[in-house]
């Protein structure tokens, strides 16, 4: 059934697509207009929830994008690190005082830091696929609720069901 109204919405000859100049608000009664008025809000309240999912994705985009320079960031920081624990290795093989322990923990804290970054890209990546996805549920939703819309008005308008008319897709024999 939601196959066929989506396809009835999208304009692939069902009764739906002639709906809206069929249905005209001063020729129905009072109860079914406010069918379509109902409906009609509905879809327009799907549509708004459409337009802050679909909102949501360039901001997570954004955020994996941080996140991944943030690991960069990292990356070099435990390079800087790892050469630091060098020169101390060098200074006190050469008797000059250094501080070998203080280098090898500051790498320690770049590798953990790394660590952190890394599994923060994986999350931000993770709720970008979440908003896409929200995006194209908020979508279904939104057609759905439109093709309530056309639905009601093709009712108060006195259009036979919406089934009625629409070609079945062939069937693939195999």
């Amino acid at each position: 059934m939601a196959a066929v109204l989506l396809l009835a919405l999208a304009g692939c000859g069902g009764p739906l697509t002639h709906t809206a100049e069929a249905y005209d608000a001063s020729k129905v009664n009072n109860e079914q207009r406010a069918s379509v008025q109902a409906a009609a809000t509905e879809a327009a309240d799907a549509g708004r929830k459409l337009h802050e999912a679909e909102e949501r994705v360039p901001a997570a985009e954004e955020a994996v994008e941080n996140a991944e320079k943030d690991v960069e960031r990292a990356e070099h920081a435990v390079e800087l690190a790892k050469a630091k624990l060098d020169v101390e290795k060098v200074k006190g093989d050469g008797n000059e005082r250094s501080d070998v322990e203080q280098a090898k923990s500051d790498l320690s804290k770049s590798e953990r830091d790394l660590a952190v970054k890394e599994a923060e890209v994986e999350l931000a990546e993770q709720k970008l696929e979440r908003s896409k996805l929200a995006a194209v549920e908020a979508k279904q939703a939104w057609l759905g609720e439109l093709a309530k819309v056309e639905i009601a008005k093709s009712e108060a308008a006195g259009v036979e069901s919406a089934e009625a008319g629409v070609i079945a897709p062939p069937k693939i024999v195999s």
